[in-house]
């Protein structure tokens, strides 16, 4: 299996290639890199538009009409001699955070499950190397450290101390 990035890119004539941030994987029987973006299903390689959202559950006969799986990596080799490859692939470590940063109003913004199970917004902090959270203030007269949370090992949920 060749490495690639977790950035999406959709190949046009006018621009080239093109990031796209709110393109979804596409998970499918025949381990294409396929994705969602816009309606449409993409190819992975060559940022292409393969079909629409709509004709997914048809996939399988689509690309048996095609000649199968072997015909269409033909086709996508063939496409790949004409855009080149989606940088998705030229560059396999690249973030998406990289691409597209963050809003720093809301990157340290978690939603996670407390140690009784309920899920809570709390806001990650750092001290002296620790990464900390604390329940998200609701009300300005609250105090910022009514509770400090910590990651269990598991990463799923916060353990919360009580600062007094």
């Amino acid at each position: 299996m060749v490495k690639h990035s977790n950035v999406y890119y959709v190949y046009t004539k006018d621009s080239g290639f093109e990031a796209i941030e709110k393109a979804k994987g596409c998970r499918n029987s025949h381990g294409l890199d396929l994705f969602r973006y816009k309606g449409n299903v993409h190819e992975g390689h060559t940022g292409l538009m393969f079909i629409t959202e709509a004709e997914l559950p048809n996939l399988d006969s689509k690309i048996e009409s095609m000649g199968g799986v072997e015909r269409f990596n033909a086709l996508v080799e063939e496409m790949l001699k004409k855009t080149g490859e989606s940088p998705r692939y030229t560059r396999p470590d690249e973030r998406k955070k990289d691409i597209f940063p963050p809003d720093p109003t809301k990157e340290n913004i978690v939603f996670a499950k407390d140690s009784y199970g309920e899920k809570h917004y709390f806001f990650r902090f750092y001290y002296e190397g620790f990464e900390l959270y604390t329940l998200k203030k609701e009300k300005e007269t609250e105090p910022f450290f009514r509770q400090v949370y910590i990651q269990c090992e598991h990463g799923n949920q916060l353990f919360g101390y009580i600062d007094e």
